[in-house]
């Protein structure tokens, strides 16, 4: 680990009781749309040596959670509190009528947000940020303006991979700043996962060497489109010929025998493609594994993104002393370019097709639609944008400092949730909660907890039953208090025993009627606190 100057370790530990003698760097990965069995230290068949390496050498959360979307996920990571205390209670691209304008649905990070880089800056820490952000297009919203000394940030929620459409005015296209200013526009040879890793390489190069650093690398990848480089996507070829149906089963035999999934799981009903894959024509056949073979393309080349990454850390000795967390911010996105509502992606698919041989280089427009998304989602039910389990059940790895707590490749169950990581992240650093005010202005305090205890095995849940966890999304409605889950997508409440059917097929309502009472009641006085606005337009679906 890089020498650290005594007056700033001195600095770092006062007022923090938990405090290490020495902070540890700190490096986030985040992946977008990444569902749970993608990567192989999760069940998945897609080459990832770097993020299962990084598996081996630390824990996985079995039982991580996040919201059912993108910039929702962002905002209580960044936070450590719930998304519609600080200006991202939905997705502004898709916010109802009667949510726009309101309080809480600004679509970036308020002046009642304290994000973990200005935590950390104020610690004493390098922040830097590299990658999509997808909270606010102000000047005021950017990770520049928001605690992060050095920044490439993707102002969007999805973008051309190669760079195609780009524009530095957000009216007109995609558009990416570098600390706080918009890039007038983007080199040739562009590609999201490179560029974003390059950025981040060159940044721990240049990091001063006294400072402790917290690196967060927010990858676009593998949301759609998906593209990838062409070499990359020769790799895949052939790969996903046999369907579906055949992967699901794949992955979540192997996540059985990683004991990632109780021995009795089984898949999902399906909800979009009954007919399965084989009763599919044969040229329709083709374009599917295509699209199929894009999205492993680019969690390949994503992987190998993050070990260049990790290589730079290595050169300059920070690495063994790091503390490394992965995770997705939902699960895959099923939307079918076809029939969605949102009728501007359509008009570019139609404008993009041109053969299944096409598919995945730059100027391709597809997404992996809902077959693929619900056999990578397995065992867990529908998708991205669904507040079910396929939609909030993310994974999540947590690599120690060397020589820390825990047991190497441990696999950890239990219930942990995407506002845990901040506390998780200023427990192992040694810094203190800064509670109702921060700099002299009143915050949103954090109401996560830190993980650290279960990483170490010192303890199996943060949160004691009884203290529950809601959430809002698109109208859905859901309360954890685990290892019990109420959920209503719109046809009303049920409840779930997750630990005994993460695949939510049986509705214990009519079992454990006062429990449901319990937990719905609560959700009713948590969104009478948060001001929640329940959509009247139809909610987005993909």
């Amino acid at each position: 680990m890089a020498a650290r100057a005594p007056a700033l370790a001195a600095a770092l530990l006062a007022g923090a009781a938990s405090a290490a003698a020495c902070p540890p760097d700190i490096l986030l990965i985040v992946a977008d749309d990444l569902a749970l069995s993608d990567i192989g230290a999760f069940g998945g068949e897609i080459a990832t040596p770097s993020l299962d390496a990084l598996a081996a050498e630390g824990v996985r959360f079995t039982g991580f959670h996040v919201a059912p979307a993108c910039s929702p996920t962002r905002a209580m990571l960044l936070t450590g509190t719930d998304h519609h205390r600080v200006g991202v209670a939905t997705m502004v691209e898709v916010a109802a009528g009667n949510q726009r304008g309101q309080p809480g649905y600004e679509g970036f990070l308020s002046a009642r947000a304290v994000t973990m880089g200005e935590i950390f800056a104020r610690a004493g820490y390098h922040a830097i940020y590299s990658g999509k952000w997808h909270l606010g297009f102000q000047p005021g919203a950017d990770p520049h303006a928001r605690g992060f000394a050095r920044s490439l940030a993707l102002r969007h929620g999805a973008h051309d991979h190669f760079g195609g459409g780009y524009s530095p005015d957000p009216r007109f296209g995609n558009s990416i700043s570098r600390n706080g200013r918009v890039l007038a526009a983007l080199p040739p040879d562009f590609y999201s996962s490179t560029a974003f890793a390059d950025h981040m390489v060159a940044e721990l190069a240049a990091a001063p060497r006294d400072r402790p650093l917290l690196a967060v690398l927010a990858f676009s990848a593998p949301h759609w489109p998906v593209q990838a480089p062409a070499a990359d996507l020769a790799r895949q070829r052939g790969r996903y010929d046999a369907g579906w149906d055949a992967l699901a089963e794949a992955r979540l035999a192997r996540q059985k025998a990683l004991g990632l999934a109780p021995a009795d799981a089984d898949v999902a009903p399906r909800a979009r493609t009954r007919g399965g894959f084989a009763a599919l024509p044969e040229a329709e056949r083709a374009r599917e594994a295509r699209r199929m073979e894009a999205h492993a393309a680019m969690v390949a080349r994503m992987d190998a993104e993050v070990g260049r990454v990790l290589a730079e850390l290595r050169r300059q000795g920070r690495l063994d002393g790091a503390l490394i967390l992965f995770l997705s911010d939902n699960g895959p996105d099923a939307i079918d370019f076809r029939t969605t509502n949102l009728t501007a992606l359509t008009d570019r698919w139609r404008a993009t097709q041109d053969g299944p041989e096409r598919i995945g280089g730059p100027g391709s427009f597809e997404a992996i639609g809902a077959g693929w998304a619900e056999a990578a989602a397995a065992p867990a039910r529908l998708f991205k944008a669904w507040s079910t389990e396929g939609g909030m059940r993310a994974p999540l790895l947590l690599r120690p400092p060397r020589g820390a707590p825990g047991a190497p490749g441990r696999i950890v169950p239990g219930f942990a949730h995407v506002q845990d990581i901040l506390p998780t992240l200023m427990d192992y650093a040694g810094i203190g909660d800064h509670g109702p005010r921060f700099a002299g202005r009143p915050v949103e305090p954090i109401r996560g907890r830190s993980l650290r205890a279960m990483a170490e095995g010192r303890a199996d849940r943060v949160r004691p039953e009884g203290m529950m966890l809601a959430g809002e999304l698109f109208g859905q409605r859901s309360v954890f208090d685990w290892p019990w889950k109420a959920l209503d997508t719109g046809d009303g409440w049920r409840l779930f025993d997750l630990e005994a059917d993460p695949s939510e097929r049986h509705d214990r309502a009519a079992d454990a009627p006062d429990r449901l009472q319990r937990m719905t009641a609560y959700w009713a006085a948590w969104a009478r606190e948060v001001r929640l606005v329940m959509p009247v337009d139809p909610p987005y679906r993909p």
